[in-house]
């Protein structure tokens, strides 16, 4: 859909991920705010670069995408929309060394589980190897690197933990190419993938 103009000498780095209407990344982007304030040391995700991953590929030959948009689309196919809303924010891994502040998803039905789930299936197929941690659907909002607690920032995490941005439906996802630079990362969408959105469509590929 998107296209690419590779290389096909020099290995890219691609990911798999679902979009977040621009209304909700609004509110989350005003919910980072809030932790901008605290000046604590970290890297902040830009607002054009809110996602959800789904699957972190790592660096891929340009020569493999063909196969992996095929297996793709076929996961789309067997996969169903479904709706999903943004629960929490939370500390990754833990409060005492902070890494990650991210939003958490409420998957309560667990349809964006299934839909890793046979992404993660298909991609064995392709000799790409299944994730070691569980997956927990959440979208970054900023990297530190702490090595021991911040009293603040585990305060600020605490007083503002639920979120009601209201939930929106997921009915495409995307594999996306990461270019690192200086300024932070570049991602450029080079397929989407159109999930089902009739039941009795999920076997018929």
């Amino acid at each position: 859909m998107f296209g690419n103009n590779f290389s096909e000498t020099n290995r890219i780095r691609l990911f798999l991920a679902t979009q977040v209407p621009p209304k909700v990344i609004l509110a989350l982007s005003e919910a980072q705010d809030n932790f901008r304030k605290l000046k604590v040391k970290a890297s902040w995700v830009r607002r054009e670069n809110m996602h959800i991953t789904l699957k972190f590929l790592g660096d891929i030959a340009p020569d493999t995408t063909s196969s992996l948009i095929h297996s793709m689309t076929s996961v789309g196919k067997r996969s169903s929309q479904f709706n999903i809303a943004p629960d929490k924010i939370t500390l990754y891994p833990d409060e005492s060394k902070p890494r990650i502040l991210a939003v958490v998803f409420n998957d309560s039905e667990g349809q964006m589980a299934q839909l890793h789930q046979n992404i993660e299936d298909a991609l064995v197929r392709q000799g790409i190897a299944k994730d070691s941690r569980s997956f927990t659907p959440h979208l970054t909002l900023g990297r530190f690197k702490l090595t021991k607690k911040d009293a603040a920032l585990s305060q600020a995490v605490q007083t503002q933990k639920k979120l009601t941005c209201g939930s929106f439906g997921v009915d495409t996802f995307q594999l996306v190419h990461s270019q690192l630079t200086v300024n932070g990362p570049i991602y450029t969408p080079i397929e989407e993938f159109t999930l089902a959105d009739d039941p009795s469509d999920l076997n018929e590929s």
